[in-house]
């Protein structure tokens, strides 16, 4: 574990995030479920990937919304985040993420470059 690695007990990384050290135990057993906030900041004071602290490789990929959430989170982008540097509005990302409603193919085409741009520059 990188933690133990750079030498800090859960109660120092806990205390230099500034969360509750059963707060990280639990985010050391399952990361994928913790706000991208929170593995930023675990990533930054252990100088590591986001896409590494976050377990990210293990995601599935099996649909267009798999592979979005995937590419989302391996950046280190909430929704909100990704929704502005693809010029659209996070209602739109929920949305289809959501299959709440149809969502026009050029919106579509935007989230294929966005996961195509994620695997090239990071996997």
């Amino acid at each position: 574990m990188l933690r133990m690695h750079q030498g800090l007990s859960v109660r120092q990384l806990a205390k230099l995030i500034n969360i509750a050290p059963s707060s990280l135990s639990c985010i050391e057993r399952v990361p994928r479920l913790t706000s991208i906030k929170t593995i930023k900041r675990i990533a930054e004071v252990l100088n590591a990937p986001v896409s590494y602290i976050g377990a990210y490789e293990t995601l599935p990929e099996r649909t267009l919304q798999e592979r979005l959430i995937k590419a989302i989170r391996y950046r280190g982008m909430t929704k909100r985040e990704a929704a502005e540097l693809l010029g659209i509005n996070v209602k739109t990302i929920y949305n289809f993420l959501h299959c709440r409603s149809k969502i026009q193919s050029a919106i579509i085409e935007k989230f294929e470059n966005f996961i195509a741009e994620t695997k090239k520059a990071g996997r």
